[in-house]
């Protein structure tokens, strides 16, 4: 097996550099596509090759969790993770195969990966990680998952799988913190206690029964819309845009408590740590700032609009694409709130993408009459029209709130590089 694993390395890691050489592709998850297709009985002896494992999951915030888990240890040790955030199993096994050395062998102490919460048993049944994160369970791509309750069940599957595991879990979330864990030893809980979040609760939903837990309070939202807040006597800062990225923080911070990391250095890394790809970071054309932030669910939505409502002389742009990594399924946009934006201080909305017309008629239904009048509200349909649109425009700001395959291909308009397969 060995042997094979190793041959099977040289074959993948050759062909990814062709393809990178000859610009068709990053090949960022091409080894455990191929792994997957024609050498599966391989992805056992791969991922149980992962050292001191934690598995990120969850319907938001995986990718931010990551990011800020990595930083705070990567000061002082050797960090595996799925940078690309290609959080399938394929991604997963591509990433360990890229890592590894020709002889097959890994040089790092910490795997941090944040996973797809459907791929969640399909990995814990290989991998034993060390620990667990769910950041949250909401509504998302319901042609792909179905209702929330499946995806919960993916994810209690997985920690009952990983009976050895410290599972830590939002406790502010209904849905993550009724997950059972056998042993009350192994679990941890974070939270926030601030009236600035209390009022959205979950969807809507308040949490009745929480489980004892560790809490940020005293959010102080920040000039560059990033979040200062305390906790265990210390004041720490995070300046990626969005206060409930404050529960990401938490999760953070839980974790490397319970490696041991000191809450110095915890806190030094969380404010050192720049926006991950699409959520919240800033990009400059022309000019012109281009702040692009993630939305692929009615939670995600509302709260990057109401990160956004106190902006002055707002131009927004609503981009919906509706491949398979956006889901076919658009109706989430009507349980986003766009009704917030009619106490916005709107210039601009531009609606853009495969669906533009369908945003574009939630806008439409959104807006009061006297928005209708005052806003400028327009459709363009392709991402690179809105570019150039952009590019020649006097405005010096934007704010894009864009789907997966919307903001990959923006990144790749504006880049050459989308940071894909």
């Amino acid at each position: 097996m060995e042997i094979l694993f190793v041959l099977t390395i040289w074959f993948v890691k050759s062909l990814t550099l062709i393809l990178r050489i000859t610009r068709r592709g990053r090949g960022t998850a091409l080894p455990g596509l191929i792994i997957e297709k024609y050498f599966p009985k391989l992805i056992p002896y791969i991922l149980q090759k992962s050292p001191y494992t934690i598995l990120i999951t969850g319907t938001n915030g995986k990718t931010t969790t990551r990011t800020f888990l990595n930083n705070i240890l990567q000061s002082n040790h050797k960090v595996l993770q799925n940078r690309s955030g290609s959080n399938l199993i394929r991604g997963i096994v591509s990433e360990i195969i890229s890592q590894t050395n020709i002889y097959g062998r890994l040089d790092y102490q910490f795997a941090v990966f944040e996973v797809e919460e459907a791929s969640m048993p399909k990995i814990t049944k290989y991998i034993k990680p060390e620990q667990i994160i769910v950041t949250n369970l909401f509504r998302d791509q319901l042609d792909a998952y179905g209702e929330v309750d499946r995806t919960q069940r993916f994810i209690q599957e997985a920690i009952d799988l990983s009976p050895n595991s410290l599972i830590i879990l939002n406790n502010d979330d209904p849905r993550v913190n009724s997950i059972k864990v056998v042993n009350a030893k192994n679990v941890l809980y974070f939270g926030i206690n601030d009236e600035l979040v209390n009022k959205f609760g979950y969807e809507g939903i308040k949490s009745k029964n929480k489980n004892d837990g560790e809490y940020a309070s005293n959010l102080r939202i920040l000039e560059n819309l990033g979040t200062s807040f305390d906790y265990d006597n210390q004041q720490f800062q995070i300046n990626i845009p969005g206060y409930f990225n404050v529960y990401n923080a938490m999760a953070s911070i839980l974790s490397a408590f319970s490696i041991g990391i000191q809450i110095e250095d915890i806190n030094h890394a969380l404010k050192a740590t720049k926006p991950a790809f699409g959520r919240g970071e800033i990009i400059n054309l022309n000019g012109k700032k281009l702040h692009i932030f993630l939305v692929k669910n009615p939670a995600g939505f509302n709260l990057n609009l109401d990160l956004l409502k106190n902006l002055n002389n707002l131009n927004l742009c609503l981009v919906l694409n509706d491949n398979t990594a956006d889901g076919k399924d658009v109706s989430w946009i009507w349980d986003s709130n766009l009704e917030l934006l009619n106490d916005f201080d709107l210039n601009t909305i531009f609606c853009c993408g495969s669906r533009s017309e369908d945003m574009l008629l939630r806008c439409k239904y959104a807006l009061n009459d006297e928005n209708m009048e005052s806003i400028n509200l327009i459709e363009i349909k392709e991402i690179h029209k809105l570019i150039e649109k952009i590019k020649v425009s006097e405005e010096k700001s934007y704010y894009l709130l864009l789907t997966y395959t919307a903001m990959l291909e923006l990144r790749k308009i504006i880049t050459g590089n989308s940071l894909n397969v």
